[in-house]
């Protein structure tokens, strides 16, 4: 009877939303539709076809552990993207997913590890639909985020990203972005990796870094 009390009790707390599960990793194809850039600013060359962007997977050659030994990333294949001067503060590497996946007013969290040559914030802007909306197209921007954290610079690290909308909103692309400053003084591209791509209901990094995050 004790265990049937505690189960009965536990049905008069609301249920929390649960994250439709969604994992990419670069190991092989598999896990993702296809790679690009992206950038949110309409008269970006990378927009206007003047400009290509550079995005592949790689070999990981990266230190996969930290100072103490302690493995942070240690998968064969990684995500690079070359960070353009000439894209806008919003450049990023695009992912498109293999099947959508709903957001609602209930917050989730998307997890991406990263390693990138600066420290700060990164960000995320997911692209989708609503399908209620005739002819929209899949690239609507629904949802600009910032990291939870400031990231460190030349260590895996993971990036989280708490993410909402209005229900009935169909995210189809992830562009991960890793770098929220001005460009202006940039003298030239740098590349930054992403790898192990997950969403769901904990807003715990799963890396601990050695250091102490900057202050939000």
């Amino acid at each position: 009877m004790k265990y049937l009390s505690i189960a009965l009790a536990a049905l008069t707390f609301p249920l929390t939303a649960q994250a439709q599960t969604v994992k990419v990793d670069f190991e092989d194809a598999s896990s993702y539709k296809a790679l690009s850039v992206y950038d949110t600013w309409e008269e970006s060359p990378f927009r206007t076809g003047k400009l290509q962007g550079n995005a592949a997977v790689v070999d990981n050659f990266l230190p996969q552990t930290n100072a103490n030994g302690v493995v942070l990333n240690d998968s064969k294949k990684i995500l690079g993207v070359q960070r353009s001067r000439f894209g806008s503060n919003t450049f990023g590497v695009r992912v498109d997913l293999n099947e959508p996946f709903s957001t609602t007013p209930s917050t989730v969290y998307v997890h991406v590890k990263m390693y990138k040559p600066t420290k700060g914030k990164a960000m995320l802007v997911g692209l989708g639909k609503r399908p209620d909306r005739a002819g929209q197209s899949n690239d609507v921007e629904q949802f600009w985020v910032y990291s939870s954290k400031s990231l460190p610079a030349d260590e895996w690290c993971d990036a989280v990203f708490p993410i909402k909308t209005c229900n009935g909103v169909e995210i189809h692309s992830f562009v991960i972005i890793p770098d929220v400053t001005s460009p202006n003084e940039l003298t030239e591209d740098f590349a930054a990796y992403f790898d192990d791509i997950e969403v769901n209901n904990s807003d715990m990094p799963r890396i601990k870094q050695n250091a102490y995050y900057d202050l939000n």
